[in-house]
């Protein structure tokens, strides 16, 4: 069933279609100015919503729980994204963030299905496991250094691969957010300055087991890429991580570390940061 709100609406009100299970599409016309908290929660049907092109705010919950939406713009007015927004959007696969988009708020996309997310340089604000459990979201972009990232806000990304977070380790201190941190700086070692890089590379070299073990078993290419580029293994512990990584048939890792072990040049003190 398509809902289209009646031309001339200005808002719609808390929870106004929560729990609807008929509704499949929904058209808001541009006279609306406010959408309400949890307005469409959990509408398990929806698939497509058109939001007003003069919305500046997604309330908290407005699309949480609405495991079938996999289509939506969002408008260029938006600044803000409120806490639980798209929680648990598992068929949303893709947003393009607009350009004057400055918070998202606790929890705003977690679980949702998004492959990669691209956020735009004046996002001041990243809440709180903002993507937590975004099982598919293989690349992050945040290219404002000032930038505010909340506790495990990428947190449980497991095919989180490759990106760059312009603010570095953000001050995380968990064990998990620094692996995850340092594998990304990986990927994108130019882009970050000397301090992060020089976090970075000591954490490879203080736990390269540790991050070792993660590259292999999650068939990590970029980080590992990163890795060989810069030179940061033992060397007396190379052979041992190819005989791991051909025995897992991971062929690029092997081929990269196989590399390493053919770089005359490499020793475990010299690399160009």
């Amino acid at each position: 069933m398509k809902k289209i709100i009646p031309y001339g609406t200005e808002a719609i009100e808390d929870g106004a279609f929560s729990d609807d299970s008929e509704i499949t599409e929904v058209e808001i016309p541009d006279t609306v100015f406010s959408i309400g908290e949890e307005a469409f929660y959990g509408c398990t049907a929806l698939r497509s919503v058109i939001l007003p092109r003069s919305l500046t705010e997604i309330s908290a919950a407005v699309f949480a729980g609405c495991e079938s939406l996999k289509e939506i713009t969002l408008p260029e007015a938006l600044v803000r994204i409120c806490d639980g927004a798209f929680l648990g959007c598992s068929s949303l696969r893709s947003v393009t963030f607009p350009s004057g988009l400055k918070e998202l708020g606790d929890m705003a996309f977690w679980g949702s299905g998004l492959i990669s997310a691209d956020l735009p340089v004046n996002v001041s604000y990243i809440g709180e496991r903002c993507f937590w459990e975004c099982k598919d979201l293989k690349s992050i972009f945040v290219p404002n250094k000032d930038t505010i990232i909340g506790d495990a806000a990428f947190g449980e990304c497991e095919s989180l691969m490759s990106g760059f977070i312009a603010p570095g380790y953000c001050g995380k201190t968990d064990n998990a957010s620094l692996l995850q941190y340092t594998l990304l700086w990986c990927t994108s070692t130019g882009q970050h300055d000397e301090a992060v890089s020089v976090k970075a590379s000591d954490y490879i070299r203080a736990n390269e087991p540790l991050v070792m073990e993660h590259i292999l078993k999650r068939n990590i290419i970029p980080a590992m890429s990163g890795i060989a580029r810069l030179g940061l293994l033992k060397p007396e512990n190379i052979r041992k991580y190819v005989s791991e990584a051909s025995a897992k048939n991971e062929r690029e890792i092997t081929a990269l570390l196989l590399g390493m072990l053919k770089d005359a040049k490499y020793t475990d003190t010299e690399f160009d940061l």
